[in-house]
């Protein structure tokens, strides 16, 4: 699954409305379906901070004397990048989907992610159905984890 922490002040600015969260979290599941994974899969929560428990250089992000801060990280659990040219292609679709909910409204932002090893990976203490299989397509048009035994 793709898990995405991003890390924000609102009393700078930065995502201060759930309607601006959300937005952005429907933009990253959207990187995700797109490459045919189920909506479900993906995880975004929102770690909001004061601007004095936020530092960008050792200084407060108060949004006052530079601009305010977000940082993103992900984990990738579900899928892993296969080569250099997945992950280049990978940076450019993230950066063209979230640029417009970040750096094209006045703030500055950093992403790094992480891939983690699908065998150590459940929901509901089932573990997920590979791509292409009956089960896998099952989940995707239900969103949601269905039991295999049901299948």
């Amino acid at each position: 699954m793709p898990r995405w922490d991003i890390y924000y002040a609102p009393s700078t600015g930065a995502l201060a409305t759930p309607a601006a969260r959300q937005a952005l979290a429907r933009a990253i599941t959207s990187i995700y379906t797109g490459a045919g994974l189920p909506a479900f899969y993906v995880v975004v929560m929102y770690h909001a901070l004061e601007a004095s428990e936020f530092f960008v250089g050792g200084e407060p992000n108060d949004g006052a004397t530079k601009k305010p801060f977000v940082r993103l990280t992900y984990e990738h659990t579900a899928r892993n990048f296969q080569s250099k040219e997945v992950k280049m292609r990978f940076l450019a679709k993230l950066d063209e989907v979230i640029k417009p909910h970040l750096l094209d409204q006045g703030l500055d932002y950093e992403y790094s992610g992480a891939d983690f090893d699908r065998d150590l990976w459940r929901i509901n203490s089932i573990e997920p159905p590979q791509e292409g299989t009956r089960a896998f397509e099952v989940w995707k048009r239900e969103n949601r984890a269905v039991p295999l035994e049901k299948l």
